[in-house]
């Protein structure tokens, strides 16, 4: 299923940010055995599904970038007051963007 490489640096970047793994609600790396690893995505925040297909993993540079990417989402969440949020529209997937409270910038 994977060579020897493809599973060493996959499982070399679970090891890297297995906390943030552990601790995210949106998204999830999982092993099955039909399959191999996989990346479920856009976990809703009531835990009753995903709005994501499942991604199979073929190598750990896939999976640092979706995690980096929701690094990325989560400092833009905390510090910037941002918040994405994956909505269906038409049957369409999109990323929508709003604030999540006013910003007064200082003069």
């Amino acid at each position: 299923m994977y060579t020897a490489e493809q599973n060493q640096e996959i499982e070399k970047v679970i090891e890297v940010f297995h906390d943030y793994i552990q601790n995210t609600g949106n998204f999830d790396v999982l092993w099955s055995d039909k399959l191999g690893y996989l990346y479920l995505n856009g976990i809703l925040e009531d835990r009753d599904g995903v709005c994501m297909a499942p991604m199979v993993l073929w190598d750990g540079e896939t999976l640092c970038n979706e995690i980096i990417y929701h690094i990325a989402c989560d400092v833009m969440e905390t510090v910037f007051l941002y918040k994405f949020m994956i909505v269906k529209k038409r049957g369409v997937m999109k990323c929508q963007v709003s604030h999540t409270r006013p910003i007064t910038l200082p003069r």
